[in-house]
């Protein structure tokens, strides 16, 4: 009877408890690396000193630091003075000593030692804080927690922006002056850990209703309360549920394992983005056909890939479990240790991750390795060279060529599965050249890439064959071409020529000719770089350096124009070499001048500052030659405060319009991320600045082929100063900016564009129990894509969002830079509110009311907003009354207002 009552209590206090104002979601995790589903919570908290990288910092998310303020490790301090005095005791279970807060030197210690060293974080978490309870008399515990209380009032005056979340401490709570303590956590409402046992187990219902009381009396006085219960890795199946019991008794719930280790669930269902791709050993992975030919699809749906070579796999054995799926690619027929290869490929299998493998298993395909597979294998004992009859028993299959089969010493069929395609040798053999099974898929003997004419072509649709096989689920995509329903802009030049006289007046040289010709007559942002060792008085050309540099001043003095390095010399080689006869020099010839990265970045990055008005700093660095940097080379770029870009790029024209010639965004190594050019230089559009020089015009249809059917890259318009030494050239370029300048896009920096493709890494996916998609990033990528089969967002229902636009089949959503967005889909007509349709201009803000909406807008260029939901609403453009849905706007920034009845 009692324990019911206890219950009966507790429902009607939680019933009673009034809104909090606090975060939707909190995550605990104290291990090496923050996985990524939990930055999908408002709140995460960490133990930095476990960390090997620090935490990424997302917008409007704050990170919490683990502090332990009632308890200590003695072999931590025993060389501190006095440090003997300080333990009340000890605390067998965790081996800690049990510190004694009202010793001034301890608190010292505390302050100095564990807090100083958290205080780039957001806040702390004060963990042990009545660890005290065991070891202090009943007459003392009053001053003790008064003494306690009183060290969480110092805390927060010495850093009043912090947030201060306390685990427990409900004796010292009801002491401590109210706006010091943020948030309360408590451990073990439903599911705790046993530490004596060293088992999970239920919690008792007088523990529950006890700890619920409390919590509920915590709430109630409006702060919030997080609730962390334990479930050991292999039980995490149970935890959604376990955390909407949480959530329904009004509490934050976060479900982990007791070392707070793995990847936990704060309630949402985190959507795996990360894709495992597997490449040989034998070359680089820049030359791995996954990195050229498969990366493109699967960042175009949404998905972020790694590729890792087979012995990197063999190494470190990472859990497939952790990707969306694997694909393993590696261009002969065995893994160079096979057996260690299958065993893993096959233990990802067996626990439900989806494989793809391509042209080879990696290991024998003999009956035995694929054992439980549902494959049957045979010997291929046909003589003839004649290629096997073939029917394509899927739409996927002619995508852009027809199979072109290999032969191979072995036939395989598909017991269990959905033949692609269907072969018959010249002795009447049948077999599967590709399928999809139940656990993935295999595309052999050639069969999914042809190269008729030196051009890779697909021969099955990738964006249909890669989801397919893996499993991969349709995504609201994060997407790098579009921002506001409009398809970017941007324009970057190398430094490469500055000072090459015009050949039709060489009174000038390039860099002039660049600057009156283009960036002073085009109203569209463009970013500049510069060669230090072409124009200073250190590089290759001292005598003429004061013009040179005279004209790279004037150049960056200019409104539209944002600074960037292109290094000191001009390596043409960085640490991945590749084809090293490709240039014949490995730099500029600088007398004296021994090639040093360090000096390339950091030395070049300072010159390029003492070019710059008062105020800016550059942001980018331009990568330069083979554009094939190693990691620690990328490394010096992040840790110099600079971006990066160049490499890659696209050159698909109308007679090779293949997607072999459209490469992905990225190139990952070692976690350190180079950025490539969406679109090609007229360096590789003239085939090395050949004859006829007015082919950088071919760059039109690459934007075209780029643009559709998919919207695969933005519209980059990326050249070097060389190009003003010639008349052609010039003709060409200006030919491009004309056509460019009419396009519907929305123009912005290079810098503002590298900022979202670094966020399409960080962008991170969860659903929730509605249905409604959970998103969370950095803030700066503003896009995502969504088939059009999802319906429409219902912006009433959802937020985070700005606007919509439909178009090509797709469904654009203008995120609002706030870094946390909720969106409901419905398949069903919707009213909408007010909003964004479409905008050149980029969103500095956005703020939605009851009845419209508060927008800054920054325009780099001349262009337009148009408004939906807008009928009867008064719109304001600067204070200005507007009329009509279609806004014009010059280049500046403005402030629209929309009010609706």
């Amino acid at each position: 009877m009692k324990l019911s009552c206890s219950i009966n209590l507790l429902l009607a206090v939680l019933a009673a408890a009034p809104a909090w104002a606090g975060p939707d979601s909190a995550a605990f995790f104290y291990g090496r690396k923050v996985p990524a589903s939990l930055y999908s919570s408002e709140w995460l908290i960490t133990d930095p000193r476990n960390l090997e990288t620090p935490a990424l910092r997302l917008k409007g998310q704050k990170l919490i630091c683990y502090a332990s303020a009632g308890e200590f490790f003695q072999a931590e301090v025993k060389d501190l003075p006095g440090s003997g005095r300080w333990a009340l005791g000890g605390n067998p279970a965790w081996k800690t000593a049990v510190g004694d807060l009202r010793l001034a030197e301890y608190r010292a210690y505390l302050s100095d030692k564990v807090l100083k060293p958290a205080a780039a974080c957001d806040g702390f978490f004060i963990d042990t804080i009545d660890s005290y309870t065991p070891f202090v008399q009943e007459k003392d515990r009053p001053a003790y927690a008064a003494a306690a209380a009183g060290f969480l009032e110092n805390l927060k005056k010495s850093w009043p922006d912090k947030l201060l979340v306390l685990n427990r401490g409900f004796e010292i709570l009801p002491l401590v002056k109210p706006g010091t303590v943020d948030a309360v956590a408590a451990e073990s409402l439903y599911a705790g850990f046993d530490p004596a046992s060293k088992k999970y187990r239920a919690m008792k219902p007088e523990e529950t209703a006890w700890l619920g009381t409390k919590l509920a009396e915590v709430s109630a006085s409006g702060l919030p309360v997080l609730v962390i219960d334990y479930l050991p890795p292999s039980g995490m199946a149970a935890a959604p549920a376990l955390a909407a019991r949480i959530r329904a008794a009004g509490f934050v719930p976060y479900i982990s394992d007791i070392d707070l280790l793995g990847e936990g669930s704060t309630g949402l269902a985190p959507v795996k983005r990360r894709v495992l791709l597997v490449a040989g050993n034998t070359n680089d992975i820049f030359f791995s056909p996954l990195h050229l030919m498969a990366q493109l699809p699967l960042e175009y749906l949404g998905y972020d890939p790694l590729i890792l070579t087979e012995a990197q796999v063999v190494a470190s054995r990472p859990d497939p479990a952790a990707f969306a799926g694997v694909v393993v690619w590696l261009e002969y027929s065995k893994a160079d240790n096979p057996e260690a290869f299958r065993a893993w490929a096959m233990d990802g299998i067996g626990k439900g991750t989806r494989f793809l493998f391509i042209n080879s298993f990696g290991f024998d395909a003999s009956p035995s390795s694929l054992a439980g597979l549902g494959l049957e294998t045979e010997p291929d004992n046909s003589l003839s060279l004649a290629p096997p009859a073939l029917k394509l028993n899927s739409p996927m299959c002619g995508f852009e060529g027809a199979p072109r089969l290999s032969k191979e010493d072995f036939l395989i069929r598909v017991s269990s599965g959905a033949p692609l395609m269907t072969a018959e040798t010249a002795n009447g053999k049948t077999f599967h050249p590709a399928a999809l099974t139940p656990w993935g898929g295999y595309a052999f003997y050639s069969s999914l890439i042809s190269a008729p004419v030196g051009e890779n072509l697909w021969t099955i649709d990738p964006f249909l064959f890669l989801p397919a096989a893996l499993g991969l689920a349709e995504l609201p995509a994060p997407d790098l071409t579009t921002e506001n329903g409009r398809r970017i802009f941007f324009s970057h030049i190398d430094g490469d020529g500055f000072v090459e006289p015009a050949e039709w007046d060489p009174a000038r040289i390039s860099g002039e000719v660049i600057r009156d010709e283009f960036l002073k007559k085009y109203q569209l942002p463009f970013t500049v770089s510069v060669i230090e060792g072409e124009i200073s008085a250190r590089g290759a050309y001292p005598k003429e350096h004061a013009r040179y540099e005279t004209a790279a001043k004037s150049i960056f003095a200019l409104p539209n124009v944002e600074p960037a390095s292109h290094s000191f010399s001009h390596p043409f080689y960085w640490g991945i070499t590749g084809n090293a006869t490709l240039y014949e020099m490995h730099n500029l010839t600088i007398p004296g001048y021994v090639l040093n990265y360090r000096r390339e970045i950091y030395g070049a990055r300072d010159y390029v500052n003492s070019l710059l008005p008062p105020g800016i700093k550059t942001q980018l660095f331009h990568w330069t030659g083979n554009c094939l940097p190693d990691p620690e080379q990328v490394k010096l770029t992040r840790e110099a405060g600079l971006l990066n870009i160049n490499g890659g790029g696209s050159t698909a024209m109308n007679f090779v319009p293949w997607l072999s010639r459209m490469m992905p965004s990225f190139m990952e190594r070692d976690g350190e991320t180079q950025v490539y050019s969406p679109i090609q230089n007229e360096n590789v559009f003239t085939e090395g600045w050949k004859h006829p020089f007015y082919r950088f015009i071919q760059v039109m249809e690459t934007i075209k082929l780029t643009g559709e059917p998919r919207r695969l890259k933005p519209v980059n318009v990326y050249f070097h100063f060389f190009s003003g030494s010639k008349l052609s050239s010039v003709n060409a370029l200006r030919k491009v900016y004309n056509w460019a300048a009419g396009l519907k896009t929305a123009p912005m920096k290079t810098t503002d564009w590298l900022r979202r493709a670094g966020d399409f890494k960080t962008t991170f996916l969860a659903r929730d129990g509605r249905g409604a998609w959970e998103i969370r990033n950095a803030g700066f990528l503003r896009t995502l894509r969504a088939p059009a089969s999802f319906g429409a967002p219902d912006l009433a229902a959802s937020s985070g969002l700005a606007g919509f636009k439909r178009e090509g089949g797709q469904i654009y959503l203008h995120l609002d830079g706030s870094g946390s967005a909720s969106v409901l889909f419905s398949t069903a007509p919707v009213s909408q509110p007010a909003h964004i349709a479409e905008s050149s201009a980029l969103l500095v803000s956005f703020q939605r009311r009851w009845r419209g909406f508060t927008a800054r807008l920054r325009a780099e260029a001349p262009g337009d907003v148009v408004l939906g939901g807008s009928g009867g609403c008064r719109i304001l453009l600067d204070g200005a009354l507007e009329s009509g849905a279609r806004l014009k706007l010059n280049k500046g920034e403005f402030t629209l207002d929309v009010d609706c009845k």
